[in-house]
């Protein structure tokens, strides 16, 4: 799933997302159960509401979450996404990962996705790519690779990582780091 969607086609979303499902070709009869896969990726994504909307009347969010269930009804093994929470607000956000953590979990697939926002990252990755200087600079368990010694190194901020009254690891940004600091 690209970055940036692009949705212009004058097709609401159910369509869209009818028409992903068929882009693997069989013809353009639909089936019972793939009119079930339709109905239960928009009721996985929460935008059951919006299928009679058209394309380009939805907002940037939505039309992401709109691409993001043209992936899933396809029922895709392996799963690349580009910054897939970027247009969305925090409730969506934390909804569309839960919903695809959820499909991972419940599919078997692999998910591989790219984010900035690393309490997301700690939030719902199990296995993290610390990427940057045109090279892999780690990868393994996320909580070994986001230390604050590998943030800093990363994006040039100090850093805690600490756990929250439920026990989950959020990163917790001090300050630029004084070799990244710019002269005022």
């Amino acid at each position: 799933m690209p970055q940036d969607t692009g949705m212009n086609a004058a097709l609401t979303v159910y369509e869209s997302i009818i028409l992903a499902l068929k882009q693997g070709g069989g013809g353009w009869r639909l089936s019972a159960s793939e009119l079930t896969a339709v109905n239960d990726v928009l009721a996985r994504l929460g935008i059951t509401a919006l299928a009679e909307r058209q394309l380009p009347e939805l907002s940037g969010g939505q039309r992401q979450v709109v691409s993001i269930a043209q992936t899933l009804v396809t029922r895709p093994r392996v799963i690349l996404m580009d910054e897939p929470t970027s247009a969305l607000d925090l409730y969506r956000q934390y909804e569309v990962l839960e919903a695809l953590q959820s499909y991972a979990a419940e599919s078997g697939a692999v998910m591989i996705l790219a984010l900035h926002d690393l309490n997301q990252v700690m939030r719902c990755s199990t296995t993290t790519i610390a990427l940057g200087e045109g090279s892999i600079l780690a990868t393994g368990p996320t909580l070994e690779i986001l230390t604050p010694a590998m943030i800093r190194r990363l994006y040039g901020i100090n850093s805690r990582v600490e756990r929250c009254s439920r026990g989950c690891a959020m990163m917790i940004v001090d300050g630029p780091a004084e070799s990244k600091r710019v002269a005022v």
